[in-house]
């Protein structure tokens, strides 16, 4: 190699000419293989689409999938394959798309067997507007209120169906489907000394089978009313968990079993009414845990056992009735504590013992109901300082004693029935403050002497319209037990036979 000789032009020189087409082989093949890389990427990003013989999914078809995911946890996929849902109607993102749902699965499932009394889906010819049957009396004959709203399953918003309540956010908050609290069924006459009637069929909506358990997925409902119907079955043990849930009323229907014991753990509530069905079992101790309920109503089933003493843990206890049950064992020393108790029937049951003398704590006390039990022993001073007593009834027990003269303390007392005890002595004077007396039952007892004219003087069609003593003459003992002057007692009765002979 020369650096000083004579250098010839580029293009001529061979070596270089073989560097420029190396260069620009290496340059095509870079450009090549840069091409072939981002196709690749791209194909893997963007697959391509080749002819399939499915076709790609309708809209509605779409739109199903996606409900079916919302209703995953409430249903059954041939629940949501059923013609009659309502599920269709909405669009998936809909807000109320489950509480509609569940409200139209609740109203096909009770109409399974017949349809409502009133307010059912509307037929072909049919407008969403209707006209609610509510039952309002019984006796002699039904009487219904009827009120403008609309139909179940009708086109309207379902906050609008007859007897759904929704709050400001169109949340369901109470289903009520019930008859009126004035109707008084007797179903078991032969439990009963006097029956005014017997109702064979179901006379509020008339609502047949079981309940529906998915009523326990709307979460905001805060009360159940569906007395007055047949429905059957035992009770939903799923409610218990519904977390806003206080009143559950499903007295006068046909249920059977026990009361769920979900539902004492359900803290929450503040009312159970499962009156005149055909439940049986026993309360447990756990009852106690409802320290927030304020009323509690079992009465006319066929529960048994005895009043667990926890009950008196239920501190807001204002009204609660037991009563024509088979509970035995003597009351319970525990209800004196329950302070704002203010009515409790426990009547026509088998309780023994004697009257608590706690019960005198409960001065809010206005009714009190413990006729036909085997309750011994006196009516205890204490007893007296119930001094809000408008009604008391102890007739047909095994009472003893004296009827005491701190029985003016009761100044309110507009019922006093102590029919058929072992009482004994006069009829105190002091009978004459009770000014609001409006019926007194006071025969087939030991009591004897003249009626006090403080009684009598309480008489008229304002004041005291029944006071029955043990006031008739009989050839076997003509002079009665009481003395009664003419237009003072209105039935005379014989104290041996029980008989009775009214004034005219």
């Amino acid at each position: 190699y020369n650096p000083n000789a004579k250098k010839s032009p580029i293009y001529k020189n061979r070596y270089a000419r073989l560097l420029l087409v190396a260069a620009l082989f290496l340059l095509v093949a870079a450009a090549v293989a840069s091409t072939i890389g981002v196709a690749m990427t791209q194909s893997e990003k963007e697959p391509i689409l080749v002819p399939t013989s499915s076709p790609s999914l309708a809209p509605s078809t779409f739109w199903e999938g996606r409900i079916q995911e919302r209703l995953a946890n409430i249903t059954n996929a041939a629940e949501l394959e059923d013609p009659e849902s309502l599920y269709y109607q909405l669009p998936p993102d809909a807000d109320n798309l489950v509480q509609r749902y569940i409200l139209a699965s609740f109203h096909i499932q009770t109409t399974q067997v017949q349809p409502w009394l009133s307010c059912n889906r509307p037929e072909t010819a049919e407008n969403a507007t209707c006209q609610y049957e509510k039952l309002v009396g019984a006796f002699p004959d039904l009487v219904y209120e009827r009120i403008s709203w609309f139909r179940w399953m009708s086109g309207v918003h379902e906050c609008e169906w007859a007897g759904v309540f929704c709050d400001e956010s169109n949340q369901t908050r109470a289903l009520d489907l019930s008859g009126d609290e004035a109707y008084v069924r007797c179903k078991r006459s032969f439990r009963l000394t006097c029956c005014c009637f017997v109702l064979l069929t179901p006379a509020g909506q008339e609502i047949v089978g079981t309940f529906p358990t998915v009523v326990a997925r709307l979460p905001f409902l805060q009360s159940i009313r569906m007395s007055w119907n047949n429905l059957e079955g035992t009770l939903p043990s799923e409610i218990a968990m519904m977390e806003q849930l206080t009143d559950i009323e499903f007295h006068y229907n046909s249920f059977t079993g026990v009361i769920p014991p979900e539902w004492y753990s359900a803290t929450q509530l503040n009312r159970i009414n499962v009156a005149d069905n055909f439940l049986s079992g026993w309360i447990p101790t756990e009852i106690g845990q409802l320290s927030f309920m304020r009323g509690f109503f079992c009465f006319e089933n066929s529960i048994t056992g005895t009043i667990p003493s926890e009950v008196g843990n239920m501190s807001s206890l204002v009204n609660t009735r037991w009563g024509r049950n088979f509970f035995s064992g003597s009351l319970p020393t525990e209800l004196g504590r329950l302070q704002r108790l203010q009515e409790m029937w426990l009547h026509r049951n088998q309780f023994t013992g004697s009257l608590p003398t706690e019960l005198g704590r409960l001065r809010r006390m206005t009714d009190l109901r413990l006729h036909f039990n085997k309750l011994t022993g006196p009516v205890h001073d204490e007893l007296y300082n119930m001094r809000q007593l408008t009604r008391l009834d102890l007739y047909d027990c095994l009472l003893t004693g004296t009827i005491s003269n701190r029985i003016s303390r009761w100044r309110n007392l507009e019922t006093y029935r102590v029919r058929s005890n072992e009482f004994q002595g006069t009829i105190p004077t002091q009978l004459g403050a009770c000014v609001e007396l409006k019926q007194v039952w006071l025969h087939q007892n030991n009591l004897t002497g003249p009626m006090p004219a403080e009684v009598c003087a309480l008489r008229g069609p304002n004041g005291l319209r029944t006071l029955d003593a043990d006031c008739l003459q009989a050839d076997d003992h003509p002079e009665p037990k009481i003395q009664c002057s003419l237009g003072c007692c209105t039935s005379c009765c014989d104290f041996e036979s029980g008989f009775c002979l009214r004034e005219d």
